[in-house]
């Protein structure tokens, strides 16, 4: 209901009033003008005010929610880019004690030990009985009722012999049923044992394949890496087959910035070099972390070989197929005098004698079969020469490209970052998801 009235203020000027809700709060105001012109002018400015709050209100909050989402945003993407620069830095197994890991998997005694059941009592017959309670009183007086009571007590003394018989024997029944699991669970723990120590064993006398699920183990559980790998116990070499990612599933934004006049998130990305560049680092730091991981968890090992493929689409088929795009051989004695945290990823794989091609195309089949011809007979020592590079590179352009990869990295790091990021646990699941935007 709308209220006016006529004020008297010093019997000079008479001013009329009206009460008005705020529609977006509910609050409540008395609006005063001298005329009704005039109050119907303030009501009206009173409302676009109250409309101007409004709008401020949702601006603000607009604002604070894609704040938010730009801290959000950049969280994870500093998560990623963080994780791919960090491969090689990443934990390293050294002085693994192959033993204690095996002791690991045995299986323990662990079953529940046997518990008796409750036996009869004749207590809870007697309460189940409704055995009445002795009154020498009552029953010098009422010779009946003692007759009741030594009836019951009497069945209550047949009932627990019955039962307790009954109880005897299916204790029994279940003892023997609990020795029989329990033969059986120390019969699957002896089995499972016995594996592991002929798992064990195996290792030890250097059999290939007990040494291969081993290796694959340790990879995965450094980085998760798709791989496959062999060992030759002859030459006590390893031969594996790491999936690179393609160019396009490497994070290409480096930064989220909020544009507040325009109310909206802008993506900030890599030119086309840096982030070649980009891909380019993870592909080596794949190869030499997995090949300096297994010269650091098996001391026996004399050469590592990695060969990096990657899923293209092959234009002359349309086929989606996984095609050789790196091959690389480490012997011990390089991985001995490497050290990963301060090298240059290009000139270490290329020092390495690594086989690869400009924006890392398939290798030719001509010159996988070269390359594993020359390696095969050069057993020792390292290879010191860069097989395949890109004719039309000159020396400036790959001094360019080592400056550029410095430039990738510094531009990463200058990009904003939370002190507490959160772990990615599956690396190659962040490889092979979509990328939006």
């Amino acid at each position: 209901m709308v209220t006016m009235k006529f004020s008297h203020t010093n019997q000079r000027r008479t001013r009329v009033h009206k009460v008005v809700r705020n529609p977006y709060t509910g609050e409540l105001k008395k609006i005063y003008g001298h005329s009704y012109q005039e109050l119907n002018q303030n009501i009206e400015n009173q409302i676009s005010r109250w409309e101007k709050q409004k709008e401020r209100k949702e601006n603000e909050e607009h604002i604070f929610q894609l704040t938010q989402k730009t801290a959000k945003l950049n969280l994870e993407l500093n998560n990623k880019i963080t994780l791919l620069k960090s491969i090689i830095s990443d934990k390293e197994y050294k002085n693994v004690d192959i033993k204690k890991y095996y002791q690991q998997q045995y299986k323990k005694d662990e079953f529940p030990k046997f518990i008796p059941s409750d036996p009869p009592s004749k207590i809870r017959i007697g309460i189940e009985l409704r055995v009445p309670k002795e009154n020498k009183f009552v029953e010098f007086f009422f010779r009946k009722e003692k007759r009741i009571r030594l009836d019951k007590e009497a069945e209550v003394e047949n009932l627990f012999k019955l039962r307790t018989e009954e109880y005897g024997k299916n204790e029994a029944q279940r003892k023997s049923d609990y020795d029989i699991e329990y033969q059986k669970h120390l019969e699957a723990i002896k089995q499972h044992n016995d594996m592991i120590n002929a798992r064990q064993d195996a290792f030890f006398n250097l059999e290939s394949n007990e040494i291969e699920q081993l290796a694959e183990h340790f990879i995965r559980l450094i980085h998760n890496f798709d791989c496959e790998i062999k060992f030759d116990t002859s030459t006590k070499k390893f031969f594996v087959s790491l999936i690179f990612p393609k160019q396009d599933h490497i994070p290409i934004i480096k930064e989220y910035r909020l544009i507040k006049s325009r109310k909206e998130i802008r993506e900030m990305k890599l030119t086309k070099r840096e982030h070649s560049l980009f891909h380019e680092s993870v592909i080596f730091q794949m190869a030499l972390k997995t090949a300096h991981d297994l010269f650091a968890i098996f001391d026996f090992a004399e050469i590592v070989r990695i060969m990096g493929h990657m899923n293209i689409v092959d234009p002359k088929t349309g086929v989606n197929e996984s095609a050789p795009v790196l091959l690389m051989d480490e012997a011990r004695e390089s991985y001995e005098k490497i050290n990963l945290s301060n090298v240059d990823l290009k000139e270490c794989v290329q020092g390495l004698g690594a086989s690869f091609n400009n924006k890392f195309t398939p290798l030719e089949e001509k010159t996988i079969s070269t390359r594993k011809a020359s390696l095969s007979h050069k057993n020792s020592g390292t290879n010191n020469s860069v097989l395949i590079q890109n004719s039309e590179t000159p020396t400036s352009t790959l001094n360019n490209k080592n400056e550029d990869q410095n430039s990738i990295s510094n531009t990463i790091e200058e990009s904003p970052a939370a002190s507490d990021t959160a772990p990615i646990d599956d690396l190659m699941s962040m490889f092979f998801e979509t990328e939006e935007g």
